[in-house]
């Protein structure tokens, strides 16, 4: 190794723990505010369809923001971008506070709270699509080939253990009194910045990506040739995005708790699912390690399974069990069609990835948009909704995931 090789990893190890720190505080985002929905909703005095709807909106454009987030970062530099995403994610959570802290003096009339909280969320989702994806390519950049599967590891457990602090932050809201959703959303707005403020003491470097960009351009041909895949990967986002939004409807109307009961509940389920979901990829491993379509099969059944239990479920341990076999399922699949479609592809895993990326953000903001409109007509249709999805999906997968269905789409992508 030459010592220019040797200088870009050394700064890459001095960079990593600031890099991965960000993308803690981008996972804490992706659960906080699932956390605090009941608070939202009982502070800014919207509906549950109304703030869901708003959130899904948000949601919708990071998929899409990232190809651009992509782009940008090899026009700008890839740690300019990351400061540029951290600091215009805390201006949204700023935004946020605002709005909910106007709507609850009465300081604004619900359609200029709906608006305010939609620039906010679209503003998050723009800035934050693709900071996961630029802080990966960061780190993969200035690291030996031989790390790269290292360096994965630690950025997957990085989101995760955000996740788990934005779970603990709504609960945390809840035990703060009337101003916790307040001092949650601020409190995130400042970790961002202190996150800002560290990332702008690290040394400027000369980015290796702009050389490669003409090479990595998306290629969405071989990737499409995988659309069995495709479409079961779409099918659990929105399954995904329909139960992480739906839940505390569902809680609220079968367990009958108040607002802030609720979101400790949520906070403590969403910390739960994270402990099972470690659990579940281990016994995925061992149990389907010689077989992973098998997985991908077993996956639907239980995710059906699942969809019977919330859609019978009237009491706490009912939807407890349902939401436990949604992990179990969503765990069993979602690292197997993402493997299997990359590895099909395997002079274009970049462009698969991606692709995989935009079907599952698309599919879990539509899950968003789904459950707002359900929840327009009532809890029970929200669950219907749930079973019907999960129906389709398995009648989609018998029809689809045989091996010779997906032998023909894999000799389409060779």
């Amino acid at each position: 190794m030459d010592s220019g090789a040797a200088q870009n990893q050394t700064e890459s190890f001095s960079n990593a723990p600031a890099l991965l720190a960000a993308l803690i505080f981008q996972g804490a985002g992706q659960t906080v505010l699932i956390a605090c929905l009941p608070l939202l909703v009982a502070t800014a005095g919207l509906s549950y369809s109304q703030l869901i709807g708003v959130m899904a909106a948000g949601i919708i454009v990071m998929p899409l923001a990232a190809l651009g987030q992509k782009r940008i970062s090899h026009w700008l530099g890839q740690l300019r971008t990351i400061r540029l995403s951290l600091l215009m994610m805390g201006c949204s959570y700023l935004l946020q506070a605002i709005t909910v802290f106007g709507m609850s003096r009465g300081v604004f009339v619900t359609s200029t709270c709906i608006a305010l909280l939609l620039v906010a969320f679209v503003m998050y989702g723009l800035f934050s699509g693709g900071l996961n994806a630029v802080i990966q390519e960061k780190l993969l950049a200035s690291a030996e080939e031989q790390d790269h599967q290292q360096i994965l590891g630690k950025t997957s457990v990085a989101i995760n253990a955000g996740r788990v602090l934005g779970a603990l932050m709504g609960l945390f809201a809840v035990l703060s009194g009337p101003a916790s959703l307040l001092l949650a959303l601020a409190g995130i707005g400042f970790v961002l910045t202190i996150g800002l403020s560290v990332t702008d003491k690290l040394s400027v470097q000369q980015d290796t990506l702009p050389v490669m960009a003409a090479q990595q351009r998306l290629k969405l041909s071989p990737a499409l040739s995988q659309w069995p895949l495709l479409l079961v990967a779409l099918f659990v986002a929105v399954f995904a995005g329909m139960l992480q939004f739906g839940l505390s409807p569902l809680l609220a109307l079968h367990v009958g708790f108040e607002a802030n009961q609720t979101a400790a509940l949520v906070s403590g389920l969403l910390i739960a699912i994270s402990g099972l979901t470690v659990v579940a990829h281990q016994v995925r491993s061992r149990l389907f390690a010689a077989n992973s379509l098998r997985a991908l099969q077993s996956g639907v059944v239980i995710l059906l399974v699942a969809a019977l239990f919330i859609a019978g479920a009237v009491s706490l341990q009912g939807i407890a069990a349902g939401l436990a076999l949604s992990v179990i399922a969503v765990t069993f699949m979602m690292p197997v069609y993402t493997t299997m479609i990359m590895e099909s592809l395997s002079e274009s895993k970049g462009s698969a990835a991606a692709v995989v990326a935009i079907v599952q953000g698309v599919g879990y903001a539509m899950g968003g948009l789904i459950t707002g409109l359900l929840l327009e007509q009532g809890v029970a249709w929200l669950q219907c909704g749930l079973v019907s999805l999960a129906l389709v999906l398995f009648m989609v997968a018998m029809l689809l995931l045989g091996e010779r269905t997906l032998d023909r789409s894999f000799r389409m992508a060779a």
